[in-house]
């Protein structure tokens, strides 16, 4: 009994501590939000002006994108070749505007989280010294006997008095314990948010740097064309027949190849799925957003010209401007990669079941390695002209049946066997 009229009588005690160290201070609009307020929203103006600036230069995208999209379609003349090249610089230094002002506004925003992380850092610290403060004064307050406590008050009544406050400093315990617990959260989440945008930004960098190569590429290959071609067309036609000549020649050597490795089985790696999907089922997301489909599956007009030595076109080809993100189409691992002179730059994604899709003529991929886990969406490369290709885009074909081999110290893979339509299957 004695101890608990001791207790009691420390709680009531409580109330004059609270008083004396000011609750005002849990306010979540302290001194301290209130003072870095003004740096936060100049922060927020300068987000803002930069986001309308990117919209107006991704209109701006949009229509140059369109009228590449357009002039895809054309018959290849070295006009049409050059006014191509000259869009595609326009529109990447315009991409490169609007990467540059993306990265701009999440350095702000990172700057913006730190601002209030250190605030709520602040908040906690104080708030734990509070009730450090307060716990201090309980603990001093609970060693005295109850004489002790008595002997304290002039009267009786002053003692019955403060009895009455205990429940209200429970209760103000109660607001201390919950606004800490706020702050925590508040704290978690915005390092979380955090940690997610220095991802972005280094994404958005990486965006940058595929960006001011494609346009140091696109001005190369300008000058290439004008100075081998000297500005005539005949010359720009015998250039793209020698050139179809040779990428037939290859594709032919290769599937000659192929045959012979499929028969002796000295494969590098291979793949092989249980069971091949009906035609219809929607497998795969499109690699690409917002692609042009420059090319089907099978024996396309281009393929009957004998450009891949006599056989079908083994995937599609679309482009969504050079420099693109180009996605994972589903789940699974980086299966193999590479570069050779048919195909430039490639990545192969193996997934569930054993399909694998093929990513090729990237500007350059991903630094994934392989055997690395990627989830759908996830960049694995930039779209790019490498290989033998006469323009950006991204050659995308399906395999039930997939394997790799060497030839001249180039790593290859099979072109006929085991290939799939992949409209079938996106």
């Amino acid at each position: 009994m004695k101890k608990q009229c001791a207790g009691t009588i420390v709680l009531c005690l409580c109330t004059a501590v609270f008083m004396f160290l000011g609750l005002s201070q849990l306010n979540l609009t302290s001194g301290s939000y209130i003072a870095s307020a003004a740096t936060v929203e100049e922060l927020q103006k300068k987000i803002e002006e930069l986001n309308a600036s990117s919209q107006r230069i991704h209109q701006q995208v949009n229509q140059y994108s369109q009228e590449l999209k357009e002039t895809r379609s054309e018959i290849s003349t070295l006009q049409n070749r050059l006014a191509q090249i000259a869009r595609q610089i326009d529109t990447l230094e315009l991409q490169i505007q609007e990467t540059q002002n993306n990265i701009q506004v999440t350095e702000l925003e990172i700057e913006q989280l730190r601002l209030k992380t250190n605030e709520t850092e602040g908040n906690i610290d104080q708030n734990k010294e509070n009730l450090a403060a307060l716990l201090s004064r309980v603990h001093e307050f609970d060693r005295k006997t109850l004489i002790e406590v008595i002997l304290g008050y002039d009267t009786l009544s002053d003692f019955l008095r403060e009895s009455a406050n205990v429940q209200s400093v429970q209760d103000s315990m109660k607001i201390t314990l919950d606004t800490l617990k706020t702050y925590r959260d508040s704290l978690v989440l915005q390092r979380v948010t955090q940690e997610g945008k220095r991802a972005q930004l280094e994404s958005q960098q990486a965006d940058l740097s595929v960006q001011q190569q494609a346009v140091a590429e696109e001005r190369y290959r300008q000058g290439v064309l004008l100075q081998t071609t000297r500005g005539e067309e005949r010359e720009y036609q015998r250039l793209l027949t020698d050139a179809q000549k040779e990428e037939a020649a290859l594709f032919k050597a290769v599937q000659e190849l192929e045959k012979q490795v499929s028969i002796q089985k000295n494969y590098i790696k291979i793949s092989e799925s249980n069971e091949v999907p009906r035609p219809g089922t929607k497998i795969f997301f499109w690699p690409e957003d917002d692609p042009v489909l420059t090319q089907r599956y099978g024996m396309t007009s281009f393929a009957l010209s004998g450009a891949y030595g006599g056989s079908i076109h083994n995937g599609i080809d679309m482009s969504a401007g050079r420099g693109s993100r180009i996605k994972a189409a589903q789940d699974g691992i980086i299966f193999a990669s590479g570069t050779n002179k048919g195909w430039g730059n490639w990545v192969t994604v193996q997934h569930l079941g054993g399909l694998v899709t093929l990513y090729a003529h990237m500007i350059r991929p991903t630094h994934v390695a392989v055997g690395a886990p990627v989830r759908a969406g996830d960049t694995i490369g930039y779209e790019g002209s490498t290989g033998y290709s006469t323009g950006s885009h991204l050659h995308f074909s399906v395999y039930s049946k997939f394997f790799t081999f060497d030839k001249n110290g180039e790593i290859y893979f099979n072109y006929s066997e085991g290939v799939l339509n992949p409209l079938d299957y996106l």
